[in-house]
């Protein structure tokens, strides 16, 4: 009783059932994503918190970089041309370099002065 001899009708339901299955698996996945640094904490790395405190910095800074860049490496008598990985790495060095300087020195100051000024009104 309730078993059906088509085959069809079994494939779909056992189709039915792997799609359920297969829902339930990525939706306990999904939970288990969700509450990973409860179970398990893990630990950033510094570089990723560095350069998540300068963003702000590399999003200002790196357009001014990759447009002088060449520019200043034509003055200062480079003649080998920088092509492909070499002036990649390059520039993430300089704008790297470049963007901790100005979050040292222009937005940590100035956090620093806005808080200041802010709490003394």
């Amino acid at each position: 009783v309730g078993k059906t001899s088509n085959p069809k009708s079994r494939l779909s339901g056992h189709i039915t059932e792997c799609k359920k299955e297969t829902v339930k698996h990525r939706r306990s996945r999904w939970i288990k994503s969700l509450l990973r640094d409860k179970l398990k904490p893990y630990k950033i790395p510094n570089f990723l918190i560095f350069l998540g405190d300068i963003s702000f910095s590399l999003y200002l800074v790196h357009p001014i970089i990759l447009f002088s860049f060449p520019i200043v490496l034509r003055q200062a008598g480079f003649t080998m041309p920088l092509n492909g990985w070499a002036y990649l790495c390059s520039c993430l060095i300089v704008i790297i370099l470049f963007s901790s300087i100005t979050y040292q020195i222009v937005e940590k100051r100035l956090s620093k002065l806005l808080m200041h000024l802010i709490r003394a009104y």
